[in-house]
């Protein structure tokens, strides 16, 4: 009986070719674009919520005041860590990653291997433990001594590829001005989205042993992000607390040993580690970090275009089912019954929502590659619907069809079919009752579904132009220098070059084509470094912590940076 109406259905549909391909376009573009921001929202989502036991690992991030001036730092000091692993109970494991900005390529680093160089974006440098709390999938090494000896380094798949082909890469030699590395673990960061971006990674007893005594010493020297796996049976807030009183101790002697005059605090903050992702307020912090609102507005975007292409589905179907009225009175007076009336009807709705899905998966499928381009991800449709996320994602798909089937039928299959047959017959205006009172005409319910389509469209018409100008103005913004004609040329921090600066951007400058050169540590648009000064003439003023940029006398000539008051760096005198 079921199959006799989907036989029926599909002859129906094929008589009516038009309104079928209509409907099945029109929806299947609506669901194919909510889709994309469902897997789109769904992979932020997901940022470190994979690590084994990840609820008990947290990033700790660092608030201070000076003199009043408050600032949020997602980096702690070196020490920090150690600090945690030797003196607390409770802490399974404790790890730091270096200070790196990816979005800043002057953090490149020159990686030699048989008299080629590689440029790597992101070299970090971190102890044993990283991949005790991060349980990346190792393709070639050991994770529990990948990091033990010095001069180690462990690189990515991508890394890994890049320089050594399809050769493996354990125990291959890796070379930059400074020291040789041996490369002792290849890990596979996909499927695996972190705030963790780092691309290899250098064992820490790698440093120099002064240096690290140094930064073990130090409370003020910011350079790592610092992470804590706890016990379960670890209350946070409290652990926090008690953490806080001993850095409190701990820095107060710390400045009294060092002799100089703070006014202010230092607390530090034990975020889940799953939440880091959606941390926007801190400095020195990842930049793949957003704002979760903005996942809210991509939902809401997404559930306004899916109810726009339903509302369009839904009026089509019922202006079609309008047009069938007489058909199911013929239907009635031969004996039809209501209940085989309803199920003709939403056979027909489910099949055309049933090809409307199909066709929007594969637009999905198709268009991936380009989707991925634009948002800088690596999704696919088909991982998505295997994976222990996409049970949720097929039931989403399954419910959506089974919704959009039985809403968009349910006109015709319980309401027409309900109607006296002469009435139909008459073609009589069709009105819903409520207890024998006509309340409202099945036009009248379609110009309601229209009005909210129409309000919807209009409404994400507005904010996409608002969104417009806001991007334009941002294009368009005044930056305060010159941007015009300007090349950055990068040198990697490991270089040799650093020595060689003056002569190279002498040679440079006497080229006829190069208006003006400058040599500097850091431009517009990098993460800038923080220093504390001393504020006044005397150790009696307090601390306060500024902004720099370390750059040459021709700096402020070559970006054309307006003065407002004083002088630019004149060039020293002989004297």
């Amino acid at each position: 009986m079921i199959a006799n109406y989907f036989k029926i259905g599909l002859r129906i549909l094929n008589r009516q070719r038009s309104y079928t391909l209509l409907n099945i376009v029109g929806l299947g573009i609506g669901i194919a674009v909510f889709v994309f921001i469902y897997l789109y929202v769904q992979s932020e989502i997901r940022f470190d919520r994979h690590w084994t036991n990840s609820e008990q690992i947290y990033r700790i991030w660092n608030e201070y005041a000076l003199d009043n001036n408050i600032e949020q730092l997602a980096v702690s000091p070196f020490r920090l860590a150690n600090d945690l692993r030797r003196d607390f109970p409770g802490v399974e494991a404790t790890t730091k990653l270096l200070f790196t900005d990816p979005s800043d390529v002057n953090d490149m680093a020159s990686l030699t291997y048989v008299d080629e160089v590689f440029e790597i974006p992101n070299i970090t440098i971190s102890d044993n433990s990283l991949f005790e709390l991060f349980d990346y999938n190792f393709l070639e090494g050991d994770p529990f001594s990948a990091l033990s000896e010095p001069n180690s380094i462990v690189v990515s798949s991508e890394v890994a590829s890049q320089i050594f082909g399809e050769q493996p890469a354990l125990g291959k030699k890796l070379r930059t001005v400074i020291r040789e590395y041996t490369v002792t673990g290849v890990i596979d960061r996909t499927c695996r989205p972190s705030h963790l971006n780092f691309d290899a990674v250098v064992s820490e007893n790698s440093l120099l042993e002064k240096h690290l005594e140094k930064m073990n010493s130090d409370w003020f020297r910011m350079n790592v992000y610092s992470y804590v796996k706890l016990a379960d049976t670890v209350d946070v807030s409290g652990f926090e607390a008690r953490f806080n009183e001993y850095v409190s101790d701990e820095i107060g002697t710390f400045i009294d040993t060092s002799g100089i005059n703070l006014s202010g605090y230092m607390y530090y903050h034990f975020e889940p580690i799953a939440d880091v992702h959606f941390n926007t307020s801190l400095k020195y912090d990842s930049p793949s970090n957003i704002d979760f609102n903005y996942l809210i507005i991509f939902g809401i975007i997404a559930a306004f275009i899916l109810l726009t292409a339903s509302i369009n589905y839904i009026n089509l179907a019922m202006a079609r089912s309008l047009k069938r009225a007489k058909e199911i009175g013929v239907r009635k007076v031969l004996g039809a019954f209501r209940k085989q009336l309803a199920m003709q009807h939403i056979s027909e709705a489910f099949i055309v929502t049933l090809i409307a899905f199909v066709l929007s998966l594969s637009l999905v499928e198709f268009l991936m590659p380009q989707f991925n381009e634009l948002v800088g991800k690596d999704l696919t449709l088909v991982g998505t619907l295997f994976s222990r996320e996409g049970i949720v994602f097929g039931i989403i798909l399954v419910l959506m069809i089974i919704i959009l089937a039985v809403v968009s039928g349910i006109f015709p299959a319980f309401i027409l079919s309900a109607f006296n047959p002469v009435n139909v017959l008459k073609g009589n205006n069709f009105f819903f009752s409520f207890r024998g009172k006509q309340r409202i005409s099945a036009g009248g319910i379609r110009k309601i579904l229209v009005t909210i389509q129409y309000i919807v469209s209009v409404g994400m018409i507005i904010a996409t132009a608002i969104i417009f100008t806001q991007m334009n103005y941002l294009k368009d913004f005044e930056l305060g220098f010159d941007e015009e004609n300007v090349m950055v040329i990068n040198a990697p921090d490991d270089t040799s070059f650093m020595d060689r600066t003056e002569g190279f951007t002498q040679a440079l400058g006497e080229h006829p084509g190069i208006i003006g050169v400058s040599a500097t540590h850091n431009v517009p648009g990098y993460t800038h470094g923080k220093m504390m000064f001393f504020v006044g003439d005397t150790n009696d003023h307090g601390l306060q912590t500024v902004s720099f940029y370390a750059v040459d006398r021709d700096f402020f000539k070559v970006l054309d940076v307006p003065l407002v008051e004083g002088s630019f760096f004149e060039e020293e005198s002989e004297e």
